[in-house]
């Protein structure tokens, strides 16, 4: 959509760069005030947040377990 300040596929790919902590503080300022005043993209920014939470809680580092790990070094040595 485009409105005339901005364009929200625009602000979106934008949002995305400043989530990742690639925008400068300026630039970041800047998309929040446009995140303030357009429905559209405060939808996609609250998506986007949700969707780093999810992964964040769902990634969690995990071990495979000792013997696992003992099967998989026997095999590397093996060959």
């Amino acid at each position: 959509m485009r409105h005339a300040d901005h364009s929200c596929a625009e602000t979106q790919e934008k949002i995305q760069l400043m989530m990742d902590g690639e925008l400068d503080r300026h630039s970041a300022s800047d998309v929040m005030d446009i995140i303030d005043r357009c429905p559209f993209c405060r939808d996609f920014y609250g998506t986007q947040v949700q969707f780093k939470r999810m992964l964040h809680v769902g990634l969690q580092r995990r071990s495979c377990g000792e013997q696992l790990k003992t099967s998989i070094v026997s095999k590397i040595r093996g060959m």
